[in-house]
């Protein structure tokens, strides 16, 4: 099921801020201090209901590099794997140096071509309503064409990460929440 960034908002502080008179400890034995889950078993079940945050940089990574501060072709497979991602209910962030006028019209651009985003250079609401707004992008991955060694194929960044969330479900699962 995809969740829309309203409906993930509305009900993440429901989902991890322990009520009144519970105890102090996550089910996978870490204290927890005030919410129900550990941060890192808040993580992982985040990311079983709610799919994972990925940072997708642009130049280099969805077009191929040498164009700012216009726009060449695509990278192979990139449009076919960010809608992948997107229809498996991951949220995607375009994170990119571009900004002003030119963020205009990559965003433009994006749309033009398909590829769907759900924020640009910006963090997802509720890291900002839980942990405030910050410069750095936070996600779960990061696609960038910066990686030291370079970026793998989409059909193999892809797959790493439908393996990854069949992981965090079988954790999820296994802990009973």
């Amino acid at each position: 099921m995809v969740y829309s960034q309203s409906d993930i908002s509305r009900n993440i502080k429901q989902e991890i801020i322990r009520p009144k008179g519970t105890k102090h400890a996550c089910k996978c034995g870490k204290k927890a201090c005030a919410t129900l889950l550990c941060m890192s078993c808040w993580k992982k079940y985040r990311q079983a209901h709610h799919g994972f945050v990925v940072s997708i940089d642009f130049d280099g990574t969805i077009i191929q590099d040498g164009w700012w501060p216009s726009f060449g072709p695509l990278v192979k497979d990139a449009d076919k794997y960010i809608k992948a991602l997107r229809m498996d209910g991951h949220t995607i962030i375009i994170n990119t140096l571009r900004k002003n006028s030119i963020a205009e019209d990559t965003m433009a651009f994006l749309h033009q071509v398909d590829i769907p985003f759900d924020y640009f250079n910006e963090n997802v609401c509720y890291d900002i309503e839980i942990f405030g707004d910050s410069r750095k992008i936070a996600a779960d991955y990061y696609i960038d064409d910066r990686n030291i060694g370079g970026i793998p194929p989409w059909k193999s960044m892809y797959k790493t990460i439908l393996e990854d969330q069949i992981k965090v479900k079988q954790f999820i699962k296994n802990l009973s929440i």
